[in-house]
C-alpha cells in the first residue's frame, strides 16, 4: 500500500470513528443512485441499492451496510482476492456517511418554501435535527436537487462546535451494478479478528519451544 493511499485510508477511518454512532438505515425518500462524495479534500464513492449502501473510503477499502439483516460488511479489496469481516450493525459504532445521519430514521426533515441553486441544480432545501444515542442533536441543512429527484448535492451538518460539509458530485440515477453487492463466499465474524495466533506465529521467524536444540 503505498503512502498516499495509506494516509487517506487512516484519515477516512479517524473521521468516521470520531462520527455520532447511528442506524444505518436510510429513508426510502431517496432514488438508487450512485456518486463522488466529497468532505474537504476526501473524497470516495457511494452506491445506494434499494436499503443497502455501499461506501469506498479507498480503493482497497469497502463497506456495505445490509439493514434487513442487521449487518455491516467490511471487505479488504487485494489484487489476489477479496476478504471480508462481518459486524452487527451495532457493533460498527461508526457512519460512513452523512446520509446515514441525517436520512436516518432519528432525524427530522422540513422543507423550507424557497428554492436555492447549488451545484448548478435547482434544490429543496431540508432543514433537518437528528436526536443522537447520547441525546444531544445533530442540526443540519439539506439541498436536495429537484432534478435528480431528491438525491442531495450539499449536506452541512454541525454537531456541537464542529461543521462539516459534504457535496455529492458525478451523480447517476438508478440501480448500481449489482457485482458491487456481491458478497464473498465466506466472511470473517468480528469477533474472531481478535483471535490470538498460536505463540510460534506471533512473532516472524520464532523456533517452537519443542523444536529448540538443547
Amino acid at each position: 500500500m503505498t503512502t498516499s493511499i495509506l494516509k487517506r485510508v487512516v484519515i477516512a477511518h479517524l473521521a468516521l470513528l470520531l462520527a455520532p454512532a447511528v442506524r444505518a438505515q436510510i429513508s426510502s425518500d431517496l432514488p438508487d443512485f450512485s456518486a463522488t462524495e466529497v468532505k474537504s479534500s476526501l473524497s470516495w464513492k457511494i452506491h445506494r441499492s434499494g436499503s443497502k449502501l455501499r461506501v469506498e473510503p479507498s480503493p482497497m477499502t469497502a463497506t456495505i451496510y445490509v439493514p434487513e439483516e442487521d449487518k455491516v460488511f467490511n471487505l479488504f479489496i487485494f489484487p489476489e482476492k477479496t476478504t471480508c469481516v462481518v459486524l452487527k450493525t451495532a457493533q460498527a459504532k461508526m457512519m460512513r456517511s452523512p446520509l446515514q445521519v441525517v436520512y436516518g430514521p432519528n432525524t427530522r426533515r422540513t422543507p423550507r418554501e424557497a428554492k436555492e441553486v447549488v451545484e448548478g441544480h435547482t434544490c429543496t432545501v431540508l432543514d433537518a435535527v437528528t436526536t443522537l444515542p447520547d441525546h444531544s442533536e445533530a442540526i443540519s441543512k439539506i439541498w436536495a436537487a429537484d432534478d435528480l429527484k431528491g438525491v442531495p448535492v450539499r449536506i452541512d451538518m454541525t454537531t456541537g462546535r464542529s461543521t462539516m460539509t459534504t457535496t455529492y458530485r458525478d451523480i447517476v440515477l438508478g440501480p448500481p451494478d449489482p457485482a458491487l453487492f456481491k458478497l464473498p463466499a465466506k466472511c470473517t465474524p468480528h469477533e474472531k479478528t481478535y483471535q490470538v495466533a498460536p505463540e510460534s506465529q506471533q512473532v516472524p521467524g520464532k523456533v517452537p519451544s519443542d523444536q529448540k536444540q538443547k
